[in-house]
């Protein structure tokens, strides 16, 4: 039997979800944005600064989905305040007016009802617990985390905008099994997305479940039925079963 030792969630969509639809609450977290930019003495044209600001994201979004490499908020934004006319933008700076634009979409974020549950009969059980999410700020991660009270849980929490990888590189696997001291195949990777927890989890040789929680989204459509997960749920709320199976069947 390969005993089960230790756990590493991810975040979005596998232990919350967002109630609303990004294409709304994007131009709200703009306005934030510009609004605080002129709050700190940054009086510019808001429509041309941020259709350059989204221009900067949406290059990011393409290459860092080829090549796996995470470039943080703040440099992307520091590079718009640059090419715009604000080239000694403070890093305090940066950071405080980030602190606004995220806190827009901090708002619809949910927890699933069943995530403390879950999360403290998998501690109680003496499992290590682990997060492994892709964001490119850790401000924001860590702010949801105490918003949501899931802190405490998770040792360590690696977030992709630190490390400077996305998931699905081996090396943010293995970060946590190094930290743990644990074999991969003693480790269970949860997650929504095919192509970056399953995948990822996979190739380390770590045992995976894939919550269908966004099934339908095209990063998983196009990987259904080419990375194969252990086993799937429906939502996080079944992972316990899940791994009494394993137990039971010795595994």
């Amino acid at each position: 039997m390969r005993q089960i030792s230790g756990i590493i969630f991810d975040y979005g969509s596998t232990l919350i979800h967002f109630d609303a639809e990004v294409e709304k609450v994007r131009p709200l977290a703009y306005r934030a944005l510009a609004e605080a930019l002129r709050t700190e003495g940054l009086h510019m044209e808001a429509d041309p600064f941020l259709r350059s600001f989204h221009a900067d994201l949406e290059e990011n979004e393409e290459r860092r989905n080829r090549d796996h490499r995470e470039v943080p908020t703040d440099e992307i934004l520091a590079g718009t305040l640059r090419r715009t006319g604000w080239p000694n933008a403070s890093q305090d700076l940066i950071e405080r007016v980030l602190r606004r634009y995220y806190e827009e979409y901090e708002k619809h974020w949910r927890l699933y009802p069943e995530t403390h549950a879950v999360l403290r009969d998998l501690r109680a059980r003496g499992l290590r617990l682990g997060m492994l999410t892709n964001a490119a700020d850790a401000a924001n991660i860590h702010a949801m985390l105490e918003r949501h009270a899931l802190a405490e849980y998770f040792q360590p929490v690696v977030i992709s905008g630190v490390a400077r990888f996305r998931k699905p590189e081996a090396k943010l696997f293995h970060s946590i099994l190094d930290a743990w001291q644990i074999p991969a195949h003693s480790v269970v990777m949860v997650g929504d997305q095919l192509g970056m927890d399953i995948l990822g989890a996979n190739g380390v040789g770590m045992r995976s479940i894939w919550l269908r929680t966004e099934e339908h989204a095209p990063a998983n459509r196009i990987h259904r039925g080419k990375i194969f997960p252990d086993a799937e749920a429906e939502t996080v709320a079944e992972v316990p079963a899940i791994l009494r199976q394993w137990e039971g069947a010795g595994s």
